[in-house]
Parts: C-alpha cells; structure tokens; sequence
C-alpha cells in the first residue's frame, strides 16, 4: 500500500458540510470523498484518448434516407411519401 501524506487545508464551514453530506450519501470516508475529487479534478486535464472508431466515413458514399428506410435500417416518417 502507498503511504499517504496529511494535508491541511481551509475551507468555509458550509462547503466542509456539504462535503462530509456528500461522503455519507456515498458511504465513503470524507478523506475518500476529497482524495476522489482531486483526482478527477487533476485528471481532466490530462489528454482524452483518440476514440478507437472513426469518426468519418472514409471512401464511399453514405446510404441516403430513402436507401435506410427501404433496407429497414430507418422507419419510415409517415408523413414522407414513398
């Protein structure tokens, strides 16, 4: 196990109530809550990674609405003639 550091730090009564609310909520130790919150805070700033699919269409041509609803892939809008 990793040892852990003390940290002391200020905060206004009514956010350190929140924050002991919260961890109850959560069932975890308020020490947990604030150790979780730093992480996801320092966190988003990292890099997202790059999606493992596409995000565009490469080569070809997209089916047109006419061909989706036809091959059952999209409902057809009652609306819409035929």
């Amino acid at each position: 196990m990793q040892t852990m550091k003390r940290a002391i730090f200020q905060a206004e009564p009514e956010l350190l109530e929140r924050a002991q609310r919260r961890a109850r909520e959560r069932g975890v130790s308020f020490a947990e809550l604030v150790r979780s919150s730093l992480e996801r805070e320092l966190n988003a700033d990292a890099p997202r990674p790059m999606p493992r699919h596409s995000l565009f269409r490469s080569g070809g041509k997209w089916p047109s609405a006419r061909e989706l609803t036809e091959s059952g892939r999209m409902p057809p809008r009652s609306w819409r003639s035929s």
